[in-house]
């Protein structure tokens, strides 16, 4: 659950840092767009509209969850204030948003997008590099328990119940998680699920790389080039549009997004 721990990380973290500039679409994004690209990129759907239900009901529990436990913790009593949906979907962090006098005190603006959750504990990046090849040797051990010896993870009723980590249904090039730093961040605080920190960092980096040097669905701003692409946006610690033990390019053969590209009349 989103508000249960501050390491996978929580919604009520991330609404309070928000509308804030982003780098990925470079722009300063409100709260609602954020959603959007948890939605695009992390589970490579299509996200609803902006100023959608679904999304005000996203921002109105992510703004309960924050604005009870700031609450609790500065000592001001009564119910969660109601907002309306604009407000909502803005954020928590602006001079402007309405926040109980205690909380204002404690809380300056730059300190909303610093609450416990927001981003994962750094790892140090071991000073022997990671391995998918060590990687796959900790996912054995660790990991296909959870999700799968395939990696496709499992589902009840046609519901992701464990979700795959790579494959045509698992999160895409443009999502976060791909990237072998991000992923061993998380992966060393919140699994195997349930275990508390199990894997010393070595083994977080490894399998982070085995996990990433695997195909998944094309990044959503793919204009034709997987090297343009990389270009642009995949300056960093993972492996698209690059090739892996003399494998095919990753990217080059991306699944598709979800859903498909087939829009007809809306």
């Amino acid at each position: 659950m989103p508000g249960a721990a501050p390491t996978p990380p929580p919604l009520w973290a991330a609404y309070f840092a928000y509308p804030a500039y982003r780098k990925k679409n470079d722009k300063v994004n409100s709260y609602q767009e954020r959603l959007q690209g948890c939605m695009t990129y992390s589970m490579n759907g299509k996200a609803p509209p902006l100023g959608s239900p679904e999304l005000v009901a996203f921002a109105a529990y992510s703004y309960w969850l924050g604005m009870g436990a700031l609450m609790d913790k500065y000592g001001v009593p009564g119910p969660v204030p109601e907002l309306d949906d604009e407000e909502l979907l803005k954020g928590g962090k602006g001079d402007d948003f309405p926040l109980p006098d205690a909380i204002v005190r404690a809380l300056p603006v730059d300190e909303r997008g610093k609450l416990p959750g927001r981003g994962y504990p750094l790892v140090e990046k071991p000073t022997g590099g990671y391995s998918p090849q060590r990687g796959e040797t900790v996912y054995r051990q660790h990991c296909q328990l959870c999700h799968g010896a395939d990696g496709q993870g499992y589902a009840s009723a046609g519901i992701p119940t464990l979700p795959p980590l790579w494959g045509p249904d698992s999160f895409n090039w443009g999502a976060g998680m791909h990237r072998v730093n991000t992923a061993a961040y998380f992966i060393h605080e919140n699994m195997p699920l349930g275990k508390s920190i199990q894997l010393t960092p070595q083994q977080a980096w490894d399998v982070a790389a085995y996990i990433n040097s695997r195909e998944r669905p094309q990044d959503p701003r793919f204009d034709g080039s997987v090297e343009k692409l990389r270009q642009r946006y995949h300056q960093h610690t993972g492996y698209y549009g690059q090739s892996v033990d003399g494998g095919p390019v990753l990217g080059a053969k991306a699944y598709p997004n979800f859903p498909p590209q087939q829009d007809s009349g809306d």
